[in-house]
């Protein structure tokens, strides 16, 4: 056996820590930031909230005022403590408010939200429920999906829960539950939820019955608006058909849609563009995060000859303390950051910003370029951010877009080729729906070729469902 040594030499390109903390901190989005920020307040006790605004000239009045010289310093028996108070700080780390708001936050009322499935378990207690019913209820009603649907096969949860309860009885308890309000809920399919809300629903009787039927006992070729084929499996005529189709379009296919998870959705403009003459301006919005700073007590006590502090104590108080730094200047780079991103983002779609159309093909690195980073930091830096508009609010994910290219050789981005295709769908004869190869063809006309599986590709982007599913009666 030959064992050899060989000396290779590659390079290799590590991130710091600064750097690490301040990726993290750049793709956060804004409320997840404030919980970031809170979380380093605990954590670091040379970090604290900073509850009135401190100027830069304060804060070295202060250091002039308060703070040992540095010739008292010099004096200290460690020469590793020559330094005062103020020498720790420096102009970018003082506070981190230049990215916090300089005036007073506004309090923003918060409305009192009470989940889905509590309001479902308060009505629990109206019923009469055995011991095992109610905890079958219980089970259901913590498992159910983001629309409120029970996606989980009964019979093994009553195994699972060791339930004294037959097959029949638990689909008992499970209708019980369909039929509280909202109506439909813990539905295990579509059909099965539209059911429970036309029998618990105050309808006009001869309408109900004919939902009723269609739901129970040609569902399928109803929902493939295969019309023709209902009409003649439960002998009505096309009118009964179009009066419980209205009806039927009334219910509510996804009734715990909102409401299913504990939390509300909450989207928070990073941004504000505002028009002033020909010119577009762009306004951070006020943070939700609080602002943070030194602490400089522990900075007097470390400064301090007679505080007694051991040397770990001061090892630790320096790491903190240079823990703290690295914080707040990365929050700060952070800010900088977005602001170059979307100053970047409104010159290259000045046109939609004035009038809300026109979206160009854009890419991360025709702005990464442009604000001289890296395409991954733009990614980092737009994604779950928002900017608010005049013509509403929109993510910054949404100013990015592959190109297509016109008859007339310009180009522009595939969100306009979607938009033109939303519009044909929007405006056709909804008896006869334009099938893809049509859509096709009439956005050629309209300078924009697109081949058949393009405008398909499209569509189903869209979440807009094929031909013969747009049908209505």
């Amino acid at each position: 056996m030959n064992i050899s040594q060989q000396l290779r030499q590659r390079q290799e390109q590590k991130l710091s820590p600064q750097q690490l903390v301040y990726l993290k901190l750049l793709q956060l989005p804004s409320l997840s930031l404030e919980q970031s920020i809170k979380q380093e307040l605990e954590l670091n006790p040379l970090l604290e909230e900073a509850e009135e605004e401190i100027t830069e000239q304060s804060e070295i009045q202060d250091s002039e005022t308060e703070q040992p010289t540095e010739e008292e310093s010099v004096q200290e028996e460690d020469a590793d403590d020559d330094f005062s108070a103020d020498d720790l700080l420096d102009d970018d780390t003082k506070s981190s408010e230049t990215w916090g708001s300089e005036e007073q936050r506004d309090e923003i009322p918060i409305e009192e939200h009470t989940s889905l499935s509590n309001k479902l378990r308060e009505q629990l207690h109206l019923l009469e429920l055995s011991e095992d019913e109610y905890s079958l209820c219980d089970e259901i009603l913590g498992n159910l999906d983001a629309d409120g649907y029970f996606r989980q096969e009964l019979s093994e949860v009553v195994l699972s829960l060791q339930l004294s309860l037959t097959k029949e009885e638990a689909e008992t308890v499970l209708k019980r539950i369909q039929h509280l309000e909202p109506p439909g809920i813990a539905a295990r399919n579509l059909r099965e939820c539209l059911l429970a809300q036309l029998y618990v629903r105050n309808f006009e009787p001869r309408k109900k019955e004919l939902a009723l039927n269609i739901v129970g006992n040609a569902f399928e070729d109803y929902v493939n608006k295969r019309f023709e084929k209902v009409t003649e499996k439960l002998s009505i005529s096309l009118e009964e058909l179009k009066e419980a189709d209205k009806l039927i379009q009334k219910l509510n296919p996804k009734p715990g849609e909102g409401n299913a998870t504990d939390e509300q959705l909450v989207v928070v403009p990073d941004f504000i563009i505002k028009q002033d003459n020909d010119e577009l301006l762009v306004e951070p919005t006020k943070e939700y995060s609080p602002t943070v700073r030194i602490n400089k007590r522990y900075l007097e006590l470390l400064a301090r000859k007679d505080s007694g502090l051991q040397k770990e104590e001061r090892d630790f108080i320096r790491q903190r303390l240079e823990a703290a730094k690295t914080f707040i200047q990365c929050i700060q780079q952070r800010q900088t950051t977005l602001l170059d991103v979307m100053k970047a983002i409104v010159i290259k779609q000045k046109d939609f910003f004035e009038t809300g159309e026109h979206l160009k093909p854009l890419t991360n690195i025709q702005i990464a370029e442009l604000v001289g980073l890296d395409d991954s930091t733009v990614s980092r830096a737009v994604q779950g951010k928002y900017v608010q508009t005049q013509h509403g609010i929109f993510p910054l994910k949404h100013f990015f877009s592959s190109k297509v290219q016109q008859a007339n050789g310009e180009e522009i981005s595939n969100k306009e080729a979607k938009l033109k295709i939303k519009k044909l769908i929007e405006q056709e004869n909804k008896s006869h729906p334009l099938a893809d190869d049509e859509i096709a063809k009439l956005v050629t006309e309209q300078g924009l070729p697109l081949a058949r599986r393009t405008v398909a590709k499209y569509r189903e982007s869209l979440g807009i469902p094929i031909a013969r599913l747009r049908r209505q009666i």
